[in-house]
């Protein structure tokens, strides 16, 4: 059971997300049966992602709306941290970016200063940093990319990503920046 957990979240990172749908959704089940919770999270909370990368936006509302459920009895902010940054996603990709933007300030709320430079923290910030781009608000969103951008120089998991986050969201904002982020999408 536990081990399904982490290989869905694997297989989601590895970009594998059909498997990792399949594998996750099991997984939930069993965790439930079993009553792991902390790895029933983690499998509904990558699902989520895995869903929405397959472009089923329903299937991750629908499983996004199920970590929820399993969350409101929980004070985890980092949990709920992470559904408000996969929330703002998806509302975003959706068009509603007063839902989005609620949700990006939501979780930098929820992590707070003692996150400053980590992986979920940077995830929020530069969901808000993306709600303000799509908005039209450049000053804004290039303000918010700054400010993370200085956080970068602490090692933390899943930097790479974060990363590559960042830069992307930069390119868009001074599109020559774009040859720069191929070349450390083509590093990592």
């Amino acid at each position: 059971m536990l081990f399904r957990s982490y290989l869905g979240l694997l297989l989601e990172h590895g970009d594998r997300f059909a498997e990792a749908r399949e594998v996750l959704d099991h997984s939930i089940d069993a965790c439930r049966a079993a009553g792991l919770f902390r790895p029933m999270l983690t499998s509904c909370f990558a699902v989520t992602l895995a869903c929405a990368n397959l472009g089923d936006l329903r299937g991750a509302l629908d499983r996004l709306a199920l970590l929820e459920r399993m969350l409101a009895e929980f004070e985890d902010r980092f949990y709920h941290a992470r559904a408000a940054t996969a929330g703002s996603w998806l509302w975003r990709e959706l068009g509603d970016l007063g839902r989005a933007r609620a949700l990006a300030d939501q979780a930098v709320d929820l992590l707070g200063p003692a996150t400053t430079g980590t992986h979920p923290g940077l995830h929020a910030q530069l969901a808000l940093a993306e709600t303000a781009l799509v908005a039209g608000d450049d000053a804004e969103a290039a303000g918010l990319l700054e400010r993370a951008g200085e956080q970068l120089d602490r090692p933390f998991g899943y930097r790479w990503r974060v990363e590559l986050r960042h830069a992307e969201l930069a390119s868009r904002l001074d599109p020559p920046a774009a040859e720069g982020l191929l070349q450390q999408a083509r590093a990592y």
